[in-house]
């Protein structure tokens, strides 16, 4: 047998079917692709898992219905107490667009809204909702323009259907690398798209348009353009010449959650955030460096936890030297390479202790703590992840 020619090719992953399809179609090979199947156990309990459930629900866009779910169900819910307590302005000067969860995201652009008495919140996710109601501001869901427009989502479902076929004979030739057909490897994920997505996104589009337009909106503020609903309204705002600023909300470390930039401006935390963004491509011009309003608390601000408060918190010796990571919301498998270094740091360290303090915006640390409990490392803590950072760190 050949190496680099084998005759039979065996595949023994979960995700036989599209790496069978890459094989026949893209590489080519005459090779007979054989599947090994993981057994029903195996199979079970990948399907249990939380990493593996959200990335099925995020593949089929179930996260977005979701999401406006549970906005309709918060606006029936505290609708009729946002009519009472809240002013309904004419005009919007700024109108902050709460998406991600995420504390840090709202503290990043709501202490803004106090410079701007004729300003509202548009919450895109609604567990925002508890921050946002303790503020003096008008509260507008996503869902305020879309409910009327259920219809306009069947005549977009039937117009993309229809022009399906179109795109198939166009797109069937045209997707080639090196002289080999690509089409046959999307063109089931594409289908999806074009019948599930983009109805929807239209509909998101004709709601994003009427608010803007309705409300008289003069200007976006944002944390982040990188995200759907975020990028949605920057783009129709764009069209409709309405400025918009986004206010840097984390490290500049990935360019997934900065780059391109759509809206603006960007207000950056500082000189070295500033000359990231301009080396990725982003023109000076639209850059501007203003500091971050939720650091501007921390400079009077007395710590609420003492060394012997968090020793007493997480059973931690005063003792030992404490060392903290403070994760990032990085992927599973990058955060667990890290993870595996620190544990071997601690374990050859006896006079150190570790602490983990996840991330706010990545809460779900089942595989960390079951990482922990396979490797039995004295010494090692988990935080909450409510527990404030910054006391943490003072």
């Amino acid at each position: 047998m050949d190496v680099l020619h084998p005759t039979d090719i065996y595949l023994a992953t979960f995700e036989n079917k599209q790496i069978s399809s890459i094989l026949l179609n893209f590489l080519q090979t005459k090779s007979q692709v054989k599947t090994i199947q993981p057994s029903f156990a195996q199979r079970l309990t990948r399907w249990r898992n939380q990493e593996t459930i959200r990335k099925r629900l995020k593949d089929y866009h179930m996260d977005r219905y979701m999401r406006l779910l549970g906005l309709f169900w918060s606006k029936w819910r505290y609708g009729h107490q946002l009519v009472q307590s809240k002013k309904k302005n004419s005009t919007i000067d700024v109108l902050a667009i709460l998406e991600q969860p995420g504390a840090y995201l709202a503290d990043s652009v709501l202490p803004i809204l106090d410079f701007f008495p004729e300003s509202g919140i548009l919450l895109l996710d609604p567990r925002h909702y508890e921050h946002t109601s303790q503020i003096d501001r008008e509260i507008i869901y996503q869902t305020d323009s879309l409910w009327q427009h259920t219809g306009t989502y069947w005549q977009a479902h039937r117009h993309f259907a229809q022009h399906w076929q179109y795109v198939y004979e166009k797109l069937s030739y045209a997707l080639q690398y090196k002289q080999r057909n690509l089409w046959p490897l999307v063109k089931n994920r594409l289908h999806r798209v074009f019948r599930r997505l983009f109805p929807i996104v239209a509909v998101e589009i004709i709601g994003a348009r009427q608010l803007l337009t309705e409300r008289k909106v003069k200007s976006l503020l944002l944390a982040t353009d990188a995200h759907h609903g975020g990028r949605l309204f920057t783009l129709v705002a764009n069209q409709q010449n309405i400025p918009s600023l986004i206010i840097q909300h984390g490290a500049t470390m990935g360019e997934w959650g900065y780059i391109p930039l759509y809206a603006t401006r960007f207000a950056a935390w500082g000189e070295i955030s500033a000359r990231w963004m301009v080396s990725k491509g982003t023109p000076p011009e639209k850059i501007i460096i203003t500091g971050q309003p939720r650091f501007d608390q921390l400079t009077n601000n007395t710590p609420s936890l003492t060394r012997t408060t968090l020793s007493e918190q997480l059973t931690l010796s005063l003792d030992t030297f404490w060392l903290l990571w403070a994760m990032d919301p990085l992927p599973k498998i990058e955060n667990a390479a890290i993870l595996e270094i620190l544990l071997n740091v601690v374990a050859s360290l006896p006079w150190c202790s570790l602490i983990i303090r996840p991330h706010p915006g990545s809460p779900h640390i089942e595989w960390l703590v079951d990482m922990l409990n396979f490797r039995r490392v004295d010494r090692v803590v988990v935080s909450s992840v409510q527990e404030s950072l910054h006391d943490i760190l003072h």
